[in-house]
């Protein structure tokens, strides 16, 4: 005699669970909810194992099982089968029967030539979830959570550690050509002749811009540091001639004379007294007619929405001394450097062009 209970009685207490479940979800859906935002963290730390493993690109040629993926040398088969079967809620991965994963929609995004995984890995990063840990405490503190954690500001860690620069590095380096063909499409670059991205860092920015406007010269205005890796950035497009780099500190040295100056993504990581000795320095470099053009995300006023603002917002909060800022931030920030906001231009990803010149 079988202890194994027949199948219309398994079928039946199936159903009755299922049934328990929507009505427990339906009496306490808040709950739930708060459960699923608590523990988001998790589902993070699987994507971000995801792609340290490779399996991206390991499920980019099709589906496979967790013993073939193990056979290569992926990982423990066992464990590689819960990680799938769990990232199969989320779209990352799709089981597609007789214990074979593809890859989902947000999985796709996690491979090829604009992949997200770099950015995935930063944000999960050891000593990135560590700053966030330490959020409550730099709220009360105010100061970023990553210099309460580590001990010094990030951009000091990152000089210290090069693992995790690379790895900042790396994140940045996957954004940029998505918002630099943004601003590229959203500006009217023609009507200057020389053009300077101030902290610029490889490059990629400018190099858009040169690429879609033949006629105008670039410079990039960057530490010694970065500046060689801007270079063979330049050589590699086929650019040499006509993006150059200048190498000085933002902080302290003028930048050279151009028609317009780009600020992209610069401001938003410093505190407001910081962010006045960038902008005086750039008001010094311009001449009358001249354009500053900041490329960062505006602000919107409080809300009950989502919005990538609020997300960068609190990153800000974490790692950094800096903010996003509104409309009105934004004018008062270049009202106390002798600059003027002429107008916000949206353009196709998160970031807007704030435009602005010299108070003369």
């Amino acid at each position: 005699m079988t202890n194994v209970p027949p199948g219309w009685l398994v079928r039946a207490v199936t159903r009755m669970a299922d049934a328990l479940a929507k009505v427990r979800r339906r009496l306490v859906p808040r709950h739930f909810s708060a459960v699923e935002l608590g523990t988001m963290s998790w589902v993070a730390q699987s994507v971000a194992a995801f792609c340290e493993l490779g399996l991206p690109d390991a499920l980019a040629s099709g589906a496979r099982t967790a013993g073939e993926l193990a056979a290569e040398g992926y990982g423990n088969e066992g464990m590689l089968f819960r990680l799938l079967r769990n990232l199969a809620a989320y779209d990352v991965v799709k089981y597609v029967g007789h214990d074979r994963f593809s890859l989902g929609h947000i999985g796709r995004a996690l491979t090829g030539e604009h992949s997200a995984a770099p950015l995935v890995l930063y944000a999960n990063a050891p000593w990135h979830v560590k700053a966030y840990a330490h959020l409550a405490f730099a709220i009360r503190e105010g100061r970023p959570g990553f210099e309460l954690s580590e001990g010094m500001p990030m951009f000091e860690f990152f000089g210290k550690n090069e693992r995790a620069g690379a790895l900042f590095d790396g994140a940045m380096q996957s954004l940029t050509p998505l918002f630099a063909g943004a601003m590229a499409a959203a500006y009217d670059f023609a009507q200057f002749q020389h053009i300077v991205d101030v902290g610029g860092g490889t490059g990629i920015l400018p190099a858009t811009i040169l690429e879609k406007y033949s006629r105008v010269r670039g410079t990039v205005f960057e530490l010694p540091a970065v500046a060689q890796r801007t270079r063979e950035l330049a050589q590699e497009r086929g650019l040499s001639e006509r993006l150059k780099v200048v190498e000085g500190d933002i902080f302290i040295d003028v930048p050279p004379p151009a028609d317009a100056y780009i600020l992209s993504h610069v401001l938003h990581d410093w505190d407001d007294d910081s962010c006045v000795l960038i902008l005086q320095n750039l008001r010094q470099a311009m001449q009358s007619g001249a354009r500053l053009l900041i490329y960062e995300i505006v602000a919107a006023p409080p809300n009950n929405h989502w919005s990538q603002d609020r997300i960068t917002d609190l990153e800000m909060m974490a790692m950094l001394s800096g903010r996003e800022r509104t409309r009105d931030e934004f004018d008062a920030l270049l009202s106390r450097c002798g600059l003027r906001l002429v107008r916000i231009i949206s353009t196709a990803a998160a970031e807007s062009i704030v435009e602005a010149t010299r108070l003369d």
